[in-house]
């Protein structure tokens, strides 16, 4: 048993676990665990930080009470979070920036400060492409194959390849190093 959990949920005198203080630990779990990757998430698909928070956690709420039916959490939660964040984004608005991501706490500040750099640009860049691109390579970032991708967005396994395909390419072309121009 993962000693995070142990500890936040310790064996009653009788070591007996009711079924509640097992529901209640996994949904702390959860939400402690994989609200923050889904607001990443939503985030590398275009959502400002307080979008990305809101839908994460309208998704958890609505994932968890359909729980017993769902077969593969972490990607159910995505999905549902993407769609609730589409449905209410209007079309015609353009996206936001995003603020920059956390730094690292074991790097030096310089370091921190680059790593931070590097992450917004990268987030920026992920977010100038399009949907199907960003939603790919955002999904590839979070750790999912190529075929989880495939069943969480309804696509089919060529359209995720060149999705992937395109956006690795435009990701490349956007974030190689720029030739430095001379004053003289």
């Amino acid at each position: 048993m993962d000693e995070d959990l142990f500890v936040a949920c310790p064996p009653t005198e009788d070591s007996e676990i009711d079924d509640e203080m097992v529901e209640q630990v996994s949904w702390e779990y959860l939400a402690e665990k994989e609200l923050p990757n889904i607001a990443v998430y939503l985030l590398k698909i275009g959502a400002t930080p307080e979008e990305a928070r809101d839908c994460a956690r309208i998704a958890l709420h609505q994932s968890w009470e359909k729980r017993d039916t769902i077969d593969n959490m972490r990607a159910y939660l995505r999905v549902t979070a993407k769609n609730i964040y589409l449905r209410s984004v209007p079309k015609q608005v353009p996206l936001e920036e995003c603020d920059d991501p956390p730094a690292p706490e074991h790097l030096s500040p310089a370091a921190r400060v680059e790593a931070r750099d590097e992450v917004a640009r990268v987030m920026a860049a992920i977010r100038e492409l399009p949907l199907s691109q960003a939603e790919a390579v955002a999904l590839t970032l979070d750790g999912f194959t190529t075929s989880e991708i495939v069943a969480i967005t309804g696509s089919t396994p060529a359209a995720v390849r060149t999705a992937l395909h395109r956006g690795r390419a435009a990701l490349k072309k956007r974030l190689a190093p720029q030739p430095e121009k001379d004053d003289a």
